[in-house]
């Protein structure tokens, strides 16, 4: 990857001399940067400090706003390579260490249980920084992976042959074996296993052994292998006590390694900060991270708690990175999951009270320029519904009443070409509201009846 990131700047410095030289020659640079995915710690960090001279690069050719935004994104990026790489003493790199010289210790074949208890005990020892929880995590789990893939391959039972999920373990060592490391081949073989249908226990077994497979091919080679490190902990939070016996002690490895619920959300937004920083603001990186949330499943107080918190961080970090204009969104977005409304059902009087101080404030809001006043409604529409009793036909007759009026304001401010779109849009949700108390009253059969007779009179 060095190679890489070389050529890239090699070009733009030619560039510049041939005078082809300003912010969008920088802006395709910076992208050509970001997609380049790091193997090794090595890669990660050259990565890193060229992200930093591009940022460098570019500042000179930004607006105010823009500048301040850039510096302190580049701020981060230098606090982190400083904390990460700064020092051989640095936690990040002892942990990174201390898995290579573990994965050489098994190579030679030394105690692997003996080695491994020294190594966790290491690691544990370390005090890292609450930035880096994914960071000992992974440290954590790789030790695990490499123990498990040492155990499995020399374990491995040649009578477990019609074992899907065993043969595919198999074709990865002996493909690493003869060709060397091979990322992708890493990646497939991951893939495979995880749609092997297995079990949950069995699947995070496998997915272990293959993260181990890989490392020992190339203990450096971490960063390239997130994805599978990401595999394993999504794995292991769905054990479910189901038997992987065709992996003799990997199950053990994986329930060993088992992450807590803070932690997990501690990785997450680890990850998820990481990824901002290496890719940028995409709306696609957001959903990813909201999905990933919305898998974390909390069973006590406690573990509410730091969903929560893990929710609120995520918006803070994507609002830190969005333009300007999703970046107020963001905060609107905010303030709705950090209050959530009452959970109390409302009355018919209270519902259109509060409906029409929701409105009232878009009004407003859209009057003195804000432009994320349809948002912060519709989120407060969307509390003023979650309290709506949806079997009481007034209640969602408001309800629909409050929607089409939001659509006729926001239809107001839009483009000429949405304007029209919008009204219509809220004159039909005004004849859907009138409707209302005879649909949700009406029983089954008169409810298909309506259905289809709408369904004719549109054909």
């Amino acid at each position: 990857m060095h190679d890489e990131i070389d050529a890239v700047l090699a070009k733009l410095a030619r560039e510049r001399a041939a005078g082809d030289w300003g912010a969008e020659a920088l802006e395709q640079t910076l992208a050509a940067v970001q997609r380049l995915t790091p193997e090794t710690e090595e890669d990660r960090a050259r990565k890193l400090v060229a992200y930093v001279e591009l940022i460098n690069a570019q500042l000179p050719y930004a607006g105010p706003d823009i500048v301040r935004d850039l510096v302190v994104h580049r701020d981060r990026v230098c606090e982190e390579v400083t904390r990460c790489y700064g020092s051989p003493d640095a936690p990040y790199m002892r942990s990174r260490v201390a898995v290579e010289q573990f994965a050489r210790t098994l190579a030679e074949g030394g105690d692997a249980a003996k080695a491994a208890t020294a190594t966790l005990s290491e690691l544990e020892s370390l005090i890292f920084d609450e930035a880096d929880a994914l960071a000992l995590a992974t440290a954590t789990l790789s030790v695990h992976a490499l123990h498990a893939a040492y155990d499995w391959s020399h374990g491995d039972d040649p009578a477990t042959l019609d074992n899907p999920l065993v043969a595919t373990l198999r074709q990865l060592r002996t493909a690493l074996s003869e060709r060397g490391f091979d990322r992708d081949a890493v990646l497939e073989a991951a893939s495979v296993v995880r749609l092997c249908g297995e079990g949950a226990e069995a699947s995070a077994a496998g997915l272990l052994i293959v993260f181990g497979l890989g490392l020992q091919a190339r203990p450096d080679a971490l960063p390239g292998l997130e994805p599978v490190r990401d595999e394993v902990m999504a794995r292991m939070a769905e054990l479910a006590g189901q038997h992987g016996d065709a992996l003799g002690g990997a199950s053990e490895h994986a329930a060993a390694a088992e992450i807590g619920f803070a932690e997990r959300c501690d990785a997450l937004l680890a990850d998820m900060g990481r990824r901002l920083r290496d890719e940028g603001y995409s709306e696609h990186l957001v959903v990813q991270a909201f999905a990933s949330l919305q898998e974390f499943r909390p069973m006590t107080e406690e573990d509410s708690h730091a969903l929560l918190s893990a929710q609120l961080a995520v918006i803070d970090l994507v609002a830190s990175y969005a333009p300007a204009e999703a970046a107020q969104s963001w905060v609107v977005v905010r303030e709705a999951v950090e209050r959530p409304g009452d959970p109390i059902p409302l009355d018919s009087d209270a519902l259109r009270a509060q409906g029409v101080a929701v409105l009232q404030r878009m009004q407003a809001e859209f009057a003195g320029g804000e432009p994320v006043g349809a948002m912060r409604a519709l989120l407060a529409l969307q509390v003023l519904a979650a309290r709506t009793d949806l079997g009481d036909p007034e209640g969602v007759s408001i309800l629909l009443e409050l929607i089409a009026e939001m659509v006729q304001i926001a239809a107001q401010h839009a483009e000429p070409a949405r304007e029209a779109l919008g009204k219509d849009l809220a004159n039909q949700l005004r004849v859907v509201s009138r409707e209302a108390k005879s649909i949700i009253t009406s029983d089954g059969r008169d409810l298909v009846g309506l259905q289809s007779g709408r369904r004719r009179s549109n054909g």
